[in-house]
C-alpha cells in the first residue's frame, strides 16, 4: 500500500517536471522564432544604391536618380514693396551757381526758388552795428504756399570761406538771433548754412521742413 502511494507521488512529480520543461521549451522557441523572422526581414530588405555606386551606363541609373531626387519645396520670396515717400520718389534741386544739390520729398514737386540777400553787421570794434558783409540767401518754397496761407520756407544762406570765418569768430552777426547759423555743408568756394530760428513763427509745414533738414538733404558739389 505504501509502495503504491510512493509510486503515485513520483508519477505526479515527473508530470509536473515535464509540464515545466514543455513551457520553457515553448517560451524559448517563441523567442528565437521571432528573432529569426526579424533577421530574415533585415536580410531581405532592399537597399537602394546611391547614384555614385551605380556603374556608368547602367540601365538602373534613371531609376536611381528618380528615387534619390529631392523635389525642392517652394519658398516665399522677401518682396519689398516701395512705400510712399521713399527715396525713389524724391526730387532734387540742383544749384549750379554755387554748387550744391538739395533733396526734397515728392510733395514738393513744383517748388519755386527765390533769392534774397543777407546782411552781416559787425559785433565788435568801432564799427559795431555797421553792415560789413552781404551775401545770397536762397529760399526753396513749397508749391502750396500762398499769401493767404503761407507755408514754411527752406532758407539757405551762402557764405564765402572768408565770410564764414568771421561768423565762426563771432565778430559778425547775420540775424537778430543771439546764435549763429548752422552749417549744412561746404565746397571749395562756399559754405551753406541754415539761419538760426528760421521757423520761429511756426507756420504750416514747419514740422515737415524740420524732418527734411534732419535727413541731411544738402550735398555740396564743385561748381
Amino acid at each position: 500500500m505504501k509502495e503504491k502511494r510512493k509510486s503515485g507521488k513520483m508519477i505526479a512529480l515527473v508530470s509536473i517536471l515535464i509540464i515545466i520543461l514543455c513551457m520553457i521549451s515553448f517560451i524559448l522557441g517563441s523567442y528565437y522564432g521571432i528573432n529569426l523572422k526579424n533577421d530574415n526581414k533585415s536580410e531581405n530588405t532592399e537597399v537602394t544604391p546611391a547614384i555614385s555606386d551605380i556603374p556608368d551606363g547602367s540601365a538602373d541609373v534613371t531609376q536611381a536618380v528618380r528615387e534619390n531626387t529631392v523635389t525642392p519645396q517652394p519658398t516665399q520670396e522677401n518682396t519689398v514693396t516701395p512705400q510712399a515717400g521713399s527715396e525713389s520718389d524724391n526730387i532734387v534741386y540742383a544749384n549750379t551757381e554755387f554748387g550744391f544739390e538739395f533733396t526734397l520729398p515728392a510733395s514738393w514737386d513744383g517748388y519755386s526758388i527765390l533769392t534774397e540777400n543777407w546782411q552781416g553787421t559787425a559785433c565788435t570794434g568801432d564799427n559795431a552795428g555797421d553792415v560789413i558783409e552781404t551775401g545770397t540767401k536762397i529760399i526753396i518754397r513749397h508749391p502750396d504756399w500762398t499769401n493767404e496761407k503761407p507755408r514754411q520756407d527752406i532758407p539757405i544762406m551762402v557764405f564765402t570761406l572768408d565770410q564764414w570765418k568771421i561768423v565762426e569768430s563771432e565778430d559778425m552777426s547775420v540775424s537778430a538771433a543771439p546764435i549763429g547759423p548752422s552749417k549744412l555743408g561746404s565746397n571749395s568756394e562756399y559754405v551753406f548754412a541754415l539761419p538760426a530760428r528760421y521757423n520761429f513763427a511756426y507756420p504750416d509745414g514747419y514740422e515737415e521742413v524740420e524732418d527734411i533738414m534732419a535727413s541731411n538733404p544738402l550735398i555740396p558739389v564743385e561748381s
